[in-house]
């Protein structure tokens, strides 16, 4: 196996176990929810602490990554996401877990920040996105499946955290094959300002996308639990749903670069507003329907998120600004949870869930213009 193999295998590593929290986030908020006593807005202060912690070390990291041993910080960001998951173990107060759950995003993030920097760089950007964001989905349904049925049920909350807590220590054996240092960037090592116009229009984008997908997916439980579910049977829903965004993952891969990007976020904006119809007309006895809200979304994640980030890398002639999409994912994830549980509070499920279609198409907007703009298709 060559080096650059055994480097975008690690990136996918890397990248799978810092996606890990998104992809179980309906779980670890609802669990979280029950084991606190929370109200809906405050349990979207955790999602939205941990991305605020993901976002800001991952802009950090952007100055950072190219002056520092990549070796030795990885180390240290596992090391500081495992021990913040742990203080999670021993909060009192939201507060004390919002804390914890704030450096717990700043370790994984930086983790996350290495593999995206990692495949933004390599050849074949498009397909390796999608490759990323359909093995991060894997292993969150992996989890998602073995959680609810083995942990939840004797370990509760703590046997939630530990879980991720080991998924991060088994990437430290894996760090010798890192690059030890910035790796070599693409062709055309500088851009002028106007030039860099469409890469900051599709980071934009990348924010709105993944408010809007941000906001139905972390109480997307809590919509099921409105109308009654049984909680195992909706823990197995997501868990399949994510197999759909495995699906859309693998179609981005093999066929963006076919149809351009302009019909493939025409495709990711359509399967999320019919997940969103789904969702919207669901009834105590109509589970088909959450079936299918949760199985549209994810695919329109699965195939939507690879996309964008592959339209921002394309925009980014250099390779030194990919990195960025990693604190756009973050921002988005900040304010979806957070503006989520507010709207939830005061205007009910079914506003949320329109906003966050709204949010949506209006993010696919951006993206073609930056695409126009930028001379893709």
């Amino acid at each position: 196996m060559t080096m650059m193999k055994k480097q975008l295998g690690q990136a996918f590593a890397l990248s799978v176990v810092g996606a890990a929290f998104f992809n179980i986030m309906p779980l670890y908020l609802g669990t979280a929810q029950d084991h606190f006593d929370l109200s809906p807005d405050q349990t979207g202060l955790i999602g939205s602490s941990f991305f605020l912690g993901y976002t800001l070390i991952t802009c950090l990291a952007f100055f950072v990554l190219p002056r520092v041993s990549w070796h030795l910080s990885g180390v240290i960001a596992i090391a500081v996401a495992t021990s913040a998951i742990g203080l999670t173990l021993q909060a009192q107060t939201l507060s004390h877990l919002l804390v914890a759950i704030f450096l717990a995003g700043a370790g994984y993030s930086y983790l996350y920040g290495m593999g995206t920097t990692i495949i933004g760089s390599m050849p074949n950007e498009t397909r390796n996105f999608g490759w990323k964001i359909a093995l991060e989905a894997v292993f969150g349904a992996i989890l998602l499946t073995v959680i609810p049925a083995y942990i939840l049920q004797d370990y509760g909350f703590k046997g939630l955290n530990i879980v991720l807590m080991a998924a991060a220590l088994l990437l430290v054996p894996l760090f010798r094959h890192t690059p030890s240092r910035q790796i070599i960037k693409k062709e055309g090592s500088t851009a002028s300002t106007a030039a860099r116009i469409p890469f900051w229009l599709s980071l934009g984008g990348l924010v709105l996308f993944f408010s809007g997908e941000t906001m139905a997916w972390s109480f997307i439980e809590r919509v099921a639990d409105q109308h009654g579910f049984d909680a195992d049977q909706v823990g197995l829903v997501l868990a399949i749903s994510l197999g759909f965004a495995v699906a859309g993952s693998l179609c981005e891969a093999y066929g963006a670069a076919r149809i351009g990007f302009g019909r493939s976020l025409i495709v990711v904006s359509i399967s999320y507003l019919l997940a969103l119809a789904s969702l919207l007309n669901i009834t105590s006895d109509a589970f088909f329907l959450f079936v299918m809200g949760a199985c549209l979304a994810n695919f329109s994640i699965g195939f939507g998120l690879p996309v964008l980030v592959a339209i921002c890398s394309s925009h980014d002639k250099a390779g030194d600004h990919v990195i960025l999409t990693v604190p756009a994912i973050g921002i988005g994830a900040v304010i979806g949870p957070g503006s989520a549980g507010l709207l939830i509070v005061h205007l009910g499920y079914d506003l949320m869930l329109v906003v966050s279609g709204v949010i949506v198409a209006i993010a696919s907007g951006v993206h073609i213009l930056a695409s126009s703009s930028g001379g893709d298709n």
